[in-house]
């Protein structure tokens, strides 16, 4: 969406630890101009996917971590609430 909208309107939102990958995605999100508004669990680790793609056929293994702690009233927390 971020490349047919205006500079600055999608925000990725969800849960993440406080950990390396959850800095990559953050990283990630930046280059491809995407806001964040991650509610972060310290000592939780991030979650992850891997995708195998095999021709028109692709398979995911997760680990949700702390994905599986999103708590909804994040998004009505005043700093996600403005963004949304």
């Amino acid at each position: 969406m971020q490349y047919v909208l205006p500079p600055d309107s999608v925000v990725y939102t969800g849960c993440v630890g406080d950990d390396e990958l959850a800095e990559q995605l953050k990283a990630a999100n930046a280059r491809e101009g995407l806001k964040d508004a991650y509610l972060v669990k310290a000592g939780e680790k991030t979650g992850a996917c891997a995708v195998v793609i095999t021709g028109h056929d692709r398979s995911l293994v997760t680990t949700l971590h702390a994905a599986e702690s999103f708590d909804k009233a994040h998004l009505s927390s005043p700093d996600v609430a403005r963004l949304i």
